[in-house]
């Protein structure tokens, strides 16, 4: 699904691990190319993987100043090498070469890019309301893997995650409220929530359980080993897997009481499109369950906003640093 590799030292290769290799892709060949003379590219050789830079002289300044607002050394003009999971090698290996330009703004920087292949599919989808207080909204085909990671849930949920967390359109990814709590919202009309109650844990104990909030029936998830209890529920035609139980009724509330909202991805629905990332950086500090390398969430906690789509094979976002 969505893993960024981490970022290796600069002398010697590791293996990686965490969230959306597309966003590192596009996060730091962003930062390296500029004007049509300055160039970044990362290419596969045997498993690894290569981003090299050449840049103009007039531009050298720019990235080394960008490279100190990072604290990352300034080694990294000669290029860094690293590797990837072998699922994430694979994926990447499919669209390499990878290359990019991008134009400065006074705060902003932009930047496009093409992939030479895509692996992603096209999806449909529709510009759906999500609360105001969301740091990150993520869209893309199937998030199933990243809820069976988080929630370790046993073999029975994760093969009714797999059979009901499915849909036609694509499916949404959102951090939102003080504690970083996730949602996970798609159209499926077929989803079964009766199974849920069939479902037992070690004690023989259904991990269901039924609340209501505000006419809106919650199904409470007991998972051993979870501090929080997370909530499945359905409204105004979308379905909700959320992190918290708490979370599940603020997004009750707030939909219902008309709250602060905003549209994502805000996006023309004629747009041919595979991957839509909107980050804000509200406190400087990444939910865990993003699994980045903890140099890796240093890196990004110094982006004070970040977007990208991904359309075909081309490639195009702005982000801001602090």
């Amino acid at each position: 699904m969505f893993l960024i590799p981490r970022l290796l030292s600069y002398d010697r290769t590791k293996k990686a691990c965490g969230l959306v290799v597309l966003f590192l892709i596009a996060f730091i060949v962003a930062f390296s190319y500029r004007g049509p003379q300055s160039s970044a590219i990362i290419a596969s050789d045997q498993n690894k993987f290569k981003l090299s830079f050449q840049l103009q002289k007039s531009d050298e300044a720019k990235f080394s100043s960008t490279l100190e607002k990072l604290n990352l050394p300034q080694s990294v003009k000669q290029g860094i090498q690293f590797e990837l999971d072998s699922t994430s090698s694979a994926k990447l290996a499919y669209a390499s070469p990878i290359k990019a330009k991008i134009t400065f703004g006074k705060d902003t920087i932009n930047f496009k890019g093409t992939l030479t292949r895509n692996q992603n599919p096209s999806i449909a989808f529709e510009n759906i309301k999500i609360p105001a207080s969301s740091s990150a909204a993520l869209m893309e085909s199937d998030f199933r893997g990243f809820l069976k990671k988080n929630l370790n849930p046993g073999e029975n949920l994760a093969f009714w995650i797999d059979k009901n967390v499915t849909s036609n359109l694509g499916e949404y990814l959102i951090v939102f409220g003080q504690n970083n709590d996730y949602a996970v919202i798609f159209k499926n009309g077929n989803i079964n929530f009766a199974d849920l109650k069939n479902i037992k844990n070690g004690l023989g104990e259904s991990i269901a359980k039924e609340e209501t909030a505000e006419g809106i029936t919650l199904i409470l998830l007991k998972i051993e080993g979870m501090e929080k209890t997370p909530a499945v529920f359905s409204q105004n035609g979308w379905n909700y897997f959320v992190s918290s139980a708490q979370s599940a009724k603020d997004l009750v509330s707030a939909s219902q009481s008309g709250g602060q909202e905003v549209e994502f991805p805000a996006l023309p629905q004629k747009e041919n499109l595979s991957m839509v990332i909107n980050f804000v950086n509200k406190n400087s500090v990444l939910p865990p369950y993003f699994f980045l390398p903890e140099e890796n969430s240093k890196i990004l906690g110094k982006i004070t906003n970040f977007k990208f789509v991904l359309a075909g094979s081309s490639f195009s976002g702005s982000f801001s640093v602090k």
